[in-house]
């Protein structure tokens, strides 16, 4: 699959034949349509977040605005079939039992995980995502 990567913080990105993604059990595998460049992306490009750039594995898939089609559901993934529609946004995942997951504030989860950091994200053919983040969008 195609896509576009950050080989080192400060420098272009790189378009480039990138791994073929699995999604594990829980996850679902999206054919991206669109990925919105995000001003987050812009400011780990240039590296302007070292302590962020220091726990980002290279090289590193960005994007967490994304709109595709699910195109593979894992075994324990559920209320997404082929074909769905889904937005992914910046939450990879959350824990899901903290205080502020049960309280429905999982954007401030202390276990969360970002789109395009702790998985590659939407700057690619496909992403994957735990099925439980993916949000399903319309047809209109």
């Amino acid at each position: 699959m195609q896509a576009a990567r950050v080989h080192q913080f400060g420098k272009a990105l790189v378009v480039e034949e990138a791994p073929e993604l699995e999604p594990q059990p829980d996850e679902v595998l999206v054919r991206v349509e669109a990925c919105g460049v995000c001003h987050s992306d812009l400011h780990m490009i240039r590296g302007d977040w070292p302590d962020v750039a220091k726990r980002t594995p290279m090289p590193a898939t960005l994007g967490h605005e994304v709109v595709g089609r699910v195109v593979h559901a894992g075994a324990q993934a559920q209320g997404l079939a082929a074909g769905a529609r889904v937005g992914v946004g910046w939450l990879y995942s959350t824990c899901e039992v903290c205080e502020f997951c049960r309280d429905n504030a999982e954007n401030i989860c202390l276990y969360r995980q970002v789109t395009g950091l702790a998985a590659p994200g939407g700057f690619a053919e496909y992403i994957r995502i735990r099925a439980s983040h993916a949000v399903p969008v319309p047809e209109s």
